[in-house]
């Protein structure tokens, strides 16, 4: 969800917040909660995505692979 869970999460403080979009093909990544939105909002469609807390990274295309 893309609206009502993101500004949930972001009032509480979830530092990072994904939502994969099988349909498309694409990953949307908000960072930096302030308030009730998140300051950074980025779609991803292709190359890594850094996991948080340094755990390593996740290449797109495999989220999509059946």
């Amino acid at each position: 969800d893309l609206d009502v869970k993101a500004r949930l999460y972001a009032k509480h403080g979830v530092l990072e917040y994904w939502v994969v979009d099988l349909v498309n093909n694409r990953v949307w990544r908000h960072r930096r909660p302030s308030g009730q939105q998140y300051a950074q909002r980025d779609e991803i469609q292709q190359g890594t995505l850094e996991l948080p807390v340094n755990a390593g990274e996740i290449v797109v295309a495999e989220l999509f692979t059946p």
